[in-house]
């Protein structure tokens, strides 16, 4: 379930809904079930404020179905801050040109490193067993 703004081409105006998609099963297709229209707006002001009243109706209609740790006043709150972060952070973070791209630092850790030590350790019996053989012969 989500916030959907849907612009018209004929008008300047965009439709705000909350929309719950689901899959066809005859088709297979993805479709987009409106669950409540918020409303309508034409200034980017009004569109944001019925996109965060949208996001409130929706933590509430979820509520209704489950248990939440936060209220929806705070969940609401919290989005909206989180998307102010985003904004933020994506203008910090600005790439001129890819080529000068260069890793800092490099951590790696995982399976990848266990098989490698267990790789390792099994070359080095290899390795004792034939200089073993080597200088043993029987």
């Amino acid at each position: 379930m989500f916030v959907r703004v849907k612009r018209s081409n004929n008008r300047k105006t965009a439709s705000i809904q909350i929309v719950e998609g689901s899959r066809d099963k005859a088709t297979g297709k993805v479709k987009q079930i409106v669950i409540k229209h918020i409303g309508s707006a034409s200034s980017e002001e009004e569109i944001a404020k019925l996109v965060e009243l949208g996001e409130f109706i929706k933590f509430e209609i979820e509520a209704d179905h489950q248990q939440n740790l936060f209220v929806p006043e705070i969940l609401v709150e919290m989005k909206s801050e989180s998307k102010a972060m985003q904004k933020e952070d994506e203008s910090d973070y600005k790439i001129d040109d890819v080529r000068k791209l260069s890793a800092e630092s490099l951590s790696i850790t995982g399976i990848g490193e266990i098989y490698g030590i267990c790789f390792v350790f099994l070359l080095t019996i290899i390795w004792l067993f034939r200089v073993c053989r080597f200088f043993f012969p029987e």
